[in-house]
């Protein structure tokens, strides 16, 4: 097995030019997209602007007293209706969205801006800004009748706007927030006015009103999580996809040998070919470690990639690249087994369609988080989107237990691999 490991390296070191590319490409790979797409994984808060026109179409405080009026005409008791008409003059939608959106609050993520109709509409056409947010005549009116007396129907805001982005989708996120944390806090005061309870009537900017956080804008940390950097996604994406291709260039390889009659002369001298595969399967371990060890190395001194880790973060990430290095090179007998099986075509084929396929729903050409999450649900089960998996766990967590289990999956993933490779592989006097 020894020589063919050494025959391996020799025939990869004659072809030092494609060694170098994939050495070398990575790592330009790498480089452009970290320095192109700084803020892909919420490390700049500050790129992030929203330019939204505020349409009021609603009188606030007209709408309060036409509710507190409505009050009298529902047979409450004269009590419940002064009770009722307290709550409404402290929860005041429309006055309470507006600070929301103009406040201090949303200040680094959102510009508002004041129009009419027709001039905000026309700067949305002209594209100058994200969206128009609208609040409809009879918005506060319809929006007190629906949460404090249990009415079906409200008048919802209206949120106009020309093509679907990140931004409108903070704006819609924010938005909700906002009326779900308006809905619950008036049932939290409702409930503590019946029981003759004292309630915070103010709601702060970015504060709590009635127990329900209310948006505050910016970028948020979970506390017990380390954010990834792009740098960092990239770095292991990226790397391990180019992995993946040099598993099916040992079987490119392989299909030299095999057209240039090499195989069969190795069988004539009575090996076993057993060893052959054995020997493609090390010589791929060898120089996958090589090329994600360079990788990590290289990324980490110019990009800043872990920077204060520890050496038992190191010797965990260590252990990961081992244990993937050890699926690529079990995918790497699969491949090479069906090089032997399958027409040349067929074989080059069918192997860049399984790189494509794994690249595609494992995170390694597009982030995982926009994708369905069906496809991230399948994409754990391919060897790149499993392995991005358990470096996303250690670099966040740092747990030992998720560590190990990363260990377990991989290490069986290889061993699965492996051993329908060697299956595969065709017996002697039957090549």
């Amino acid at each position: 097995m020894g020589v063919f490991f050494r025959k391996d390296f020799l025939t990869y070191w004659r072809d030092r030019k494609e060694i170098l590319i994939a050495l070398v490409m990575p790592l330009i790979l790498i480089a452009v997209l970290s320095l192109a797409m700084p803020d892909w994984f919420g490390q700049g808060a500050d790129s992030l602007r929203i330019k939204i026109g505020l349409v009021v179409e609603d009188d606030a405080a007209e709408g309060v007293s036409a509710f507190v009026r409505s009050l009298e005409q529902t047979g409450k008791s004269e009590e419940e209706v002064v009770r009722l008409a307290a709550a409404a003059e402290s929860l005041n939608p429309a006055a309470l969205l507006q600070e929301m959106l103009e406040g201090e609050a949303l200040g680094s993520l959102v510009e508002v801006v004041r129009a009419d109709a027709d001039s905000a509409f026309r700067k949305l056409e002209e594209e100058e800004w994200t969206a128009v947010v609208t609040i409809p005549a009879g918005y506060t009116e319809s929006s007190l009748r629906a949460m404090m007396l249990g009415a079906d129907e409200a008048v919802p805001l209206s949120i106009t706007s020309d093509e679907a982005s990140m931004e409108l989708d903070v704006l819609y996120g924010a938005l909700s927030d906002f009326t779900r944390s308006l809905n619950f806090g008036s049932a939290i005061e409702s409930a503590a006015m019946d029981a003759g309870v004292a309630f915070e009537k103010s709601i702060p900017p970015g504060g709590r009103f009635g127990g329900a956080a209310v948006m505050n804008g910016g970028i948020e940390q979970v506390e017990g999580f380390d954010a990834m950097t792009a740098s960092q996604y990239f770095t292991l994406s990226i790397s391990g996809l180019f992995s993946l291709f040099m598993a099916m260039t040992t079987a490119t390889k392989a299909m030299t040998e095999k057209r240039e009659l090499v195989f069969s002369r190795i069988l004539l001298a009575g090996v076993k070919p057993g060893r052959y595969l054995a020997g493609k399967t090390l010589s791929t371990f060898s120089l996958t470690l090589l090329q994600a060890t360079l990788a990590f190395l290289v990324c980490h001194f110019l990009l800043d990639l872990f920077p204060g880790r520890d050496v038992r973060f190191w010797l965990g990430i260590a252990g990961l690249v081992a244990a993937y290095c050890a699926v690529v090179s079990a995918l790497a007998a699969i491949f090479t087994s069906l090089v032997f099986r399958l027409k040349e075509d067929t074989a080059g084929g069918l192997m860049m369609a399984v790189i494509m396929v794994f690249g595609t729903i494992g995170g390694s050409f597009v982030p995982v988080y926009v994708l369905p999450g069906w496809l991230r649900g399948m994409g754990e089960w391919t060897p790149n989107g499993l392995s991005l998996a358990a470096y996303t766990e250690w670099i966040q967590r740092g747990e030992y237990g998720d560590l190990f289990a990363a260990f377990a999956q991989l290490l069986l993933f290889a061993a699965a691999a492996l051993l329908i490779g060697i299956a595969m592989f065709p017996r002697k006097g039957r090549i």
